[in-house]
């Protein structure tokens, strides 16, 4: 377990990455800066924890900013409860974190870069309104991922035709239809799920 001190307010490039032995890190208020690699490869960092000074309060994360890769590979991170006030998510930063199944993305988000979340367990991920652009590749290789929920207009997020994933059916809060997605169209559509796609291999 590390404990960063009070006061601290940026955690530099690569920092605690391939720390193998790293469980928990517990991190104070003060922090707003987590640097590119930061705890990259820990793949044994199972929680983040945030203190707080003040009595019978609860800690608030106060991070606004995230280097790329900051978190990849961390294979044993299950939770990931620090994002409130972070509006972007960059390349690469939670990529391969293969034991995350659940996240919440905050209504401030703007930009999720290219692999954020690339190979990670996520099931049901919720886009907020908010959210103007999706990288490449962002929610690809969630192997047990059953659709992508998006606030808002699907038309009104830039994306690469594979930013959700292959085959993802996407569903849009106002929209209760959907229809066949084409990798080599740029706009944002809702996907069939893998039991109408093979239904109509079948009917070929």
């Amino acid at each position: 377990m590390i404990e960063i001190a009070d006061g601290v307010e940026e955690i530099g490039t690569g920092a605690f990455a391939a720390c193998p032995n790293l469980k928990t890190i517990i991190l104070p208020e003060s922090l707003k800066t987590i640097g590119p690699q930061a705890f990259a490869c820990c793949e044994n960092l199972e929680s983040i924890i945030f203190s707080t000074k003040k009595k019978n309060s609860l800690p608030t994360p106060n991070i606004k900013q995230i280097g790329p890769y900051a978190f990849q590979n961390c294979t044993n991170l299950i939770d990931v409860n620090f994002l409130a006030h972070i509006k972007e998510i960059p390349q690469g930063c939670f990529k391969g974190c293969s034991s995350l199944t659940n996240i919440t993305l905050p209504e401030c988000l703007q930009i999720i870069g290219a692999s954020a979340f690339d190979g990670c367990n996520l099931t049901c991920p919720r886009i907020p309104k908010s959210v103007s652009s999706v990288g490449k590749a962002a929610f690809a290789n969630n192997r047990d991922m059953l659709h992508i929920t998006i606030d808002g207009d699907k038309n009104n997020i830039t994306h690469e035709p594979d930013s959700f994933g292959i085959k993802i059916p996407l569903i849009c809060e106002k929209e209760t239809s959907s229809q066949p997605n084409s990798l080599g169209h740029s706009s944002t559509v809702i996907q069939p799920s893998r039991t109408n796609r093979t239904k109509n291999n079948r009917d070929r």
